[in-house]
């Protein structure tokens, strides 16, 4: 059994889950969108599945867009590759964005994080609310992983992760501290920012020895609410980690997370 840590949630809480009717077509031929909501740590936390047709346990992958696309995983470009394939697609509101947003809270999170990539210094609140954010975060993927295996029957199906920008971040946590994770693939982030204590390069190596793929830019971009990530950061973070590990260099946009997952997290999931 894995060590306890400060990302398990309160022993004893109930999932406490509840389904809701999905809105809108569904975004492939036979695919089926769900919304459930469970609990963690008193509060309530929104899960998107898209799965393939059957209610039979699928292979699952757990997706943390960019934050602004939190409310947008159906729209996101190659989801028919995975439900093809026969594996259900995953996201979570994280705290502080979607329906979970605090007007002061989210914006002082948004304006340290990216202080922080620049190289400015941020004050001791904003450090303690980036890691408890980070925490809670952790927490929810973690029981959105009990959901998953309650939604499939009780029965354990291959899961892998990926991740993008902030979601990577907190991404690299969660693969370190579940063993649930059979894969992950982080995208656009790195190290050496913000707290210490949730920098990702000091979790990183525990990924090993299940496979990592870094997708990183050659020329880091700016984005509308989201950090640029220098070239130095991405190459500390992809030199923390242990083998088996690859990383991904692109001239271009680098969001494109499922297209870049497909190829590497087919095999440890079983499809394709």
């Amino acid at each position: 059994m894995a060590e306890p840590t400060r990302f398990d949630a309160p022993p004893g809480e109930a999932l406490s889950v509840l389904e809701f009717a999905a809105e809108g077509a569904p975004v492939a031929a036979g695919a089926v969108a769900r919304r459930y909501e469970f609990s963690c740590r008193g509060d309530r936390v929104p899960l998107s599945v898209l799965a393939p047709g059957s209610d039979a346990p699928h292979p699952t992958l757990l997706l943390q867009p960019a934050p602004s696309e939190q409310n947008e995983v159906e729209s996101l470009h190659g989801l028919d590759t995975w439900l093809a394939a026969g594996v259900a697609v995953a996201s979570i509101e994280l705290p502080l964005f979607g329906s979970r947003r605090s007007g002061k809270l989210s914006e002082k999170l948004t304006e340290s994080v990216v202080a922080a990539t620049r190289g400015e210094a941020i004050d001791e609140a904003a450090e303690l609310l980036w890691e408890e954010f980070t925490r809670q975060a952790v927490m929810d993927l973690r029981r959105s992983l009990d959901v998953l295996a309650e939604i499939w029957g009780g029965q354990p199906s291959a899961t892998a992760f990926a991740g993008v920008g902030i979601g990577a971040s907190v991404g690299a946590l969660l693969c370190a501290v579940d063993e649930r994770l059979c894969g992950a693939v982080l995208s656009l982030t790195g190290s050496g920012f913000g707290p210490e204590s949730i920098d990702p390069a000091n979790f990183v190596a525990d990924i090993a020895p299940r496979p990592l793929l870094f997708v990183s830019e050659e020329a880091s971009k700016a984005r509308p609410g989201a950090p640029a990530i220098p070239k130095d950061r991405a190459i500390e973070l992809h030199e923390a980690a242990s083998e088996p590990k690859q990383v991904s260099w692109q001239a271009e946009e680098a969001e494109d997370i499922l297209a870049s997952a497909w190829s590497f997290l087919a095999a440890p999931l079983g499809a394709g």
